[in-house]
């Protein structure tokens, strides 16, 4: 067995496994989207009177339309059994349902605005959203001309391959972001507070986060710090035990600095009187910091404490790089929830501020992904 194919057996049954963890959250996160939209909602129907049914095909369309069979087409090359011409048709048509559909749920979306005289594209999830989808397409089209249509050289696809898969990748990272900011962006309009509702969209919202992952000084100090020490090993040109060393030392201050936002954010709450811990911003908040903490004890026990086995050391890799990969993706979905809970509490509509916080939210969103982008392509 040659060794690429023998590295494919040995990590086959963790990728098996991770695909049906993955497949689990997705029908969770549609089932609790039908429950939200036909219990709590009035039901969905895009040729209604009533607007607020309009309005539910939006979700239910960009989330199970786009984003389930966007996650299901990447992953048919794991679950088709089939040649690999076949696995392309499939991924490629999947993704095409997937277009198809989110056209509608855009539709739904812009037909509820007009109905209800709303400004379109004001906020921080429609900018995500409208920019995803359209990058969404474009990625479609140039992978449809690069792997399926005749005429691309093998050498021109092998070049294209790796950024296919990367921008693949962070579309569906994109697609989250926005689907999270929307949830949040409803429950603050809704104004839903510590209830059975507002418990629902947060367990959706980490459902869909899930699925998706096969304040200044929260996002300075702990995004940023993560973003040093995850980039330490492509940016720091010395050897691999002060390069551990210094990326550990980073992500501890990352802990540290998010630790100290997590306590003004309490401190806050407090002061106001203010519930805590019932959006779903501070569900993923919470989550993301305590499980970035246990990344950090087992990294820091794996890899620069002594004693652990070097065939121990080659298993944990893999699984320490993704691990790590998952919390970030999670903590820009945690800076970018808040910044959506933030602007719409205040009520800001189409103005510098609100455009400045999108911004602000597309600069925090792009630096993920070309984090991403250099961890994947570093070795090519």
């Amino acid at each position: 067995m040659d060794p690429l194919e023998a590295h494919r057996t040995r990590y086959r049954r963790p990728a098996s496994l991770v695909t049906i963890v993955a497949h689990f959250f997705g029908v969770l996160a549609v089932v609790l989207l039908l429950v939200w939209l036909l219990h709590y909602r009035e039901g969905i129907d895009l040729d209604s009177d009533n607007p607020n049914r309009i309005f539910n095909v939006h979700p239910f369309l960009m989330f199970f339309g786009f984003i389930f069979v966007a996650g299901e087409a990447m992953m048919a090359y794991k679950t088709v059994g089939a040649d690999r011409k076949v696995q392309k048709f499939i991924h490629m048509f999947l993704h095409l349902v997937a277009i198809v559909l989110g056209i509608v749920g855009l539709h739904a979306a812009f037909k509820f605005h007009d109905k209800l005289n709303i400004t379109d594209m004001y906020s921080l999830h429609s900018w995500i959203g409208i920019g995803t989808f359209s990058l969404f397409c474009l990625q479609w089209l140039l992978g449809l001309s690069a792997f399926l249509l005749p005429g691309a050289s093998r050498d021109t696809r092998a070049r294209a391959a790796p950024w296919h898969i990367s921008g693949g990748r962070a579309l569906l990272f994109m697609a989250i972001c926005a689907a999270l900011t929307g949830l949040m962006q409803k429950a603050i309009i809704l104004r839903l507070q510590n209830n059975h509702e507002s418990r629902l969209i947060n367990v959706l919202g980490l459902a869909i986060l899930l699925f998706g992952v096969h304040p200044f000084l929260m996002l300075f100090g702990f995004i940023f710090m993560m973003v040093e020490a995850i980039m330490v090993y492509n940016t720091i040109p010395v050897e691999r035990k002060v390069q551990n060393y210094v990326r550990a030392f980073l992500h501890f201050v990352a802990i540290v600095l998010g630790t100290v936002g997590f306590h003004a954010s309490i401190k806050l709450h407090e002061k106001l009187n203010i519930a805590s811990f019932t959006s779903l911003h501070s569900w993923i908040g919470i989550s993301t910091i305590s499980l970035f903490v246990f990344q950090g004890l087992y990294g820091l026990i794996l890899f620069l404490l002594r004693g652990v086995p070097n065939e121990v050391h080659a298993r944990a890799v893999p699984w320490h790089i993704n691990g790590g990969r998952v919390v970030f993706y999670m903590a820009i979905c945690a800076g970018l929830t808040g910044l959506m809970e933030k602007a719409t509490s205040l009520q800001l509509h189409n103005r510098n501020e609100s455009h400045l916080i999108n911004f602000l939210g597309l600069t925090i969103l792009l630096s993920g992904i070309f984090v991403d982008l250099s961890i994947s392509l570093a070795h090519l």
